[in-house]
């Protein structure tokens, strides 16, 4: 604890030197806002923007953080101009949805598209930092169950609270969940909308296909359809 005279004596104390490269401060509340001069602040920022980009990764399987649009098997597999289309959606784009059969690559585009807005947001493009700064990657399966496991009367499940707020959502196989234990997922997508919040979307699921499964869970099927559909829909066909 600091003597009496330590106290009064401190805001006469003239010289305020930086933390990080000791530099003379310019004022003292300069001082008392962390210590930094705006150099180091700004080295600072930037090393906390990468953390939370890292953070970000570290949601995407193992298998897909490298990924991007430059790799082998993307490029072989899938035309230019369609990559191209999935560059400019992922940066712009409120909904975006890929579909096709098992296989197809749908997960390791879609991992792409963040690895793109990642770097893009690395590079500086303000838009690309905006929409990933908190984006989740996150199984549809997964929503159901972190609800199904949450304590009845508690706040909203953290998982399913987190793919309700964060910057960007990729909700990977969607359709995979559990069907008693959809409503969570239903739910997310709802609320992402209204709130006009960025999602991509991965499913085996076309638009009729999404219709009947859906609706018979006591969803409007023909709504999420739309809401899935209307927007960017890009079919992905099998990568080999």
């Amino acid at each position: 604890m600091n003597r009496p005279d330590q106290i009064a004596a401190e805001p006469t104390r003239r010289h305020y030197s930086c933390a990080g490269c000791m530099v003379q401060l310019p004022d003292r509340r300069t001082w008392l806002l962390g210590g930094l001069c705006s150099t180091c602040r700004a080295e600072q920022d930037k090393r906390d923007f990468g953390n939370r980009l890292q953070a970000v990764l570290a949601t995407v399987p193992a298998i897909h953080r490298e990924i991007n649009f430059r790799d082998r098997r993307i490029v072989q597999w899938v035309p230019s101009l369609k990559l191209r289309h999935m560059a400019e959606t992922s940066v712009s784009a409120q909904q975006v949805t890929l579909y096709g059969p098992p296989g197809a690559g749908k997960s390791t585009l879609a991992a792409a598209m963040l690895n793109h807005l990642i770097k893009a947001a690395m590079s500086g493009d303000k838009a690309a930092m905006a929409r990933v700064e908190s984006g989740r990657f996150v199984r549809a399966e997964a929503l159901g169950e972190a609800r199904s496991q949450h304590a009845l009367g508690a706040d909203e499940a953290p998982l399913v609270a987190v793919a309700m707020n964060c910057s960007l959502l990729i909700l990977d196989d969607l359709g995979k969940e559990d069907r008693r234990k959809r409503e969570a997922v239903v739910q997310v997508l709802r609320t992402r909308h209204v709130d006009e919040r960025p999602t991509i979307v991965t499913t085996e699921l076309g638009p009729d296909a999404i219709v009947s499964s859906y609706a018979s869970e006591g969803v409007d099927g023909t709504h999420l359809m739309r809401r899935l559909f209307t927007s960017p829909a890009i079919p992905i066909e099998v990568l080999r």
